[in-house]
């Protein structure tokens, strides 16, 4: 009976650590998703697009916002100031994004 407790306490630890990671990950893909639907507005290309790194994530507890800044490279190395970041709401949708990313970076 003992082990059976303890069997399903370490399952619901497991379950609930990979739910919290699948959602942070989710919370990710929505914010690159969105980078490279608005790229042409925003006067880049793809490949300004392929280097981006997580500077730093945010959850606010008030309001259920993941906040997501990625910082953008060229060839692995940051480029200064060249950071976006993207605000996703609980139920996955964009609440806002602003960017200062450089354009045309591979030319």
């Amino acid at each position: 009976m003992m082990t059976l407790r303890l069997l399903f306490v370490a399952t619901l630890v497991l379950t609930s650590a990979i739910s919290g990671w699948s959602q942070q990950q989710t919370a990710l893909d929505h914010a690159l998703r969105h980078l490279e639907e608005h790229r042409e507005a925003w006067g880049l290309e793809q490949s300004d697009l392929d280097d981006l790194m997580v500077s730093d994530t945010y959850f606010s507890n008030h309001n259920g916002v993941q906040h997501i800044y990625l910082k953008q490279r060229y060839r692995g190395i940051p480029i200064f100031n060249a950071i976006a970041g993207v605000h996703i709401r609980p139920d996955g949708e964009i609440l806002t994004a602003n960017q200062k990313l450089e354009a045309n970076t591979s030319k």
